[in-house]
């Protein structure tokens, strides 16, 4: 049997303030059972997602390299990782991002 789960789910809190939706953000997150990776609320940009992915070391490379690996590579390893592995992205005032990123 396999067990591998695809969670597309989106929780959009709207309304209040920013502190009361974040924490009604956390009262949700508080009983969940997969791996939480919060993103920074300063991350405006695709450029800045692909920062934190790399710093948090969310990619699994098939191959090894000398050197680097480029941007295009790092986001398709880490398409890769997200369906191998369980757990839960949250982003938090996403209407702040910039329209190319979404």
């Amino acid at each position: 049997m396999d067990y591998k789960f695809t969670f597309k789910k989106h929780l959009l809190i709207v309304g209040k303030i920013e502190e009361e939706r974040h924490k009604t953000l956390s009262k949700i997150l508080e009983n969940n059972n997969l791996e939480l990776i919060r993103f920074p609320k300063s991350m405006n940009f695709q450029f800045d997602y692909l920062n934190v992915v790399q710093a948090k070391k969310l990619f699994s490379p098939f191959y090894e390299t000398k050197g680097k690996y480029n941007n295009n590579q790092i986001f398709d390893f880490h398409i890769d990782w997200i369906a191998e592995n369980n757990c839960l992205f949250v982003f938090e005032e996403f209407q702040l991002v910039d329209d190319k990123f979404t």
